[in-house]
Parts: structure tokens; sequence; C-alpha cells
């Protein structure tokens, strides 16, 4: 690969941050707010769509394996996990 820059993101998603997004908050909020996720996963079954995303960068971390995972259904969060944010 050729030309890949990295560009380090700032650190909007804290702790605090992670504990006020409220169950029902939609993807695209969540989006506007923190930034893209690193990781989406997209699933449509029997009519729900359910999307996991996955924060490793732009997030307030205490080591490097830290991440927040937010899974929405039907555009509307549903659970969050976080793992070492600060």
């Amino acid at each position: 690969m050729t030309g890949f820059k990295w560009n380090h993101r700032p650190e909007k998603l804290t702790l605090k941050e992670f504990k006020a997004i409220k169950d029902g908050s939609s993807y695209e909020s969540v989006v506007k707010k923190y930034g893209d996720p690193d990781g989406l996963d997209e699933s449509l079954i029997m009519g729900q769509k359910t999307i996991s995303a996955t924060w490793f960068t732009g997030i307030k971390a205490k080591n490097a394996g830290s991440n927040v995972i937010l899974t929405f259904t039907n555009n509307k969060l549903t659970n969050k996990t976080q793992t070492d944010l600060k």
C-alpha cells in the first residue's frame, strides 16, 4: 500500500461520555459526535437491521487494548460495552 497516512484522532470518547450515551440513541447521532467507528459489522435478519460499531481510536484509553462497542438495532442503541476507558 502506498500513500497511506495515519491521522491521530482527538480523544472525544471518555468514560464519562460513554456513560452518558443513552439507550435509543441513533447511529448517526453517535457518529456525528464521536466520529466514524474503526470497525463495523452489519446484519439484516428477518427485517431487523443490527449494526455493531467498534472504536479503538478517538477514545481516551488506559491502554492499547481499550475499545468501545455500541450495538444498534433498527438504528437505535440497544447495547454498549467498553474496555479500559479513562
